[in-house]
C-alpha cells in the first residue's frame, strides 16, 4: 500500500505541475516520467487511484478481522483466568477440608 500511495502521489504531482506549465514544456516533462500524453497520465493516475482504493479497503478489512481475533483472544484469556482462579479456590478449600480446618 505504501508503494501505491507513493505512485499516486508522484503521478498527482506530475499532473498538477503539468497544468501550470506552458504547453511547449509539457511534452518534455511527460517524456521524463515515461508518459506518452496527458491523457495517458490521467488514465494511469485514475487506475492507480482505483488500485489504491482497493488496497485501502482490503487493509481495512484485514485490520477489522485482526481486531475481532484479538477481542476473541482477550475474552478467552479472561475466561481462562477466571476458571483458573475458581480451580485454585476449589483446591484450597479441598486442602483445608482435608486438614480439618472449618470453612470460613
Amino acid at each position: 500500500m505504501v508503494i501505491d500511495t507513493a505512485i499516486v502521489s508522484e503521478l498527482t504531482g506530475v499532473s498538477d505541475a503539468i497544468r501550470d506549465m506552458p504547453v511547449a514544456l509539457r511534452a518534455g516533462v511527460l517524456a521524463r516520467h515515461e508518459v506518452q500524453s496527458e491523457q495517458a497520465l490521467n488514465e494511469s493516475l485514475n487506475a492507480q487511484r482505483a488500485n489504491l482504493a482497493t488496497a485501502e479497503r482490503q487493509r481495512a478489512n484485514e485490520l477489522a478481522s485482526s481486531d475481532r481475533r484479538s477481542a476473541s483472544l482477550i475474552a478467552l484469556a479472561l475466561f481462562n483466568a477466571f476458571a483458573t482462579a475458581l480451580g485454585a479456590i476449589s483446591l484450597f478449600d479441598a486442602y483445608r477440608a482435608k486438614r480439618g480446618h472449618p470453612p470460613s
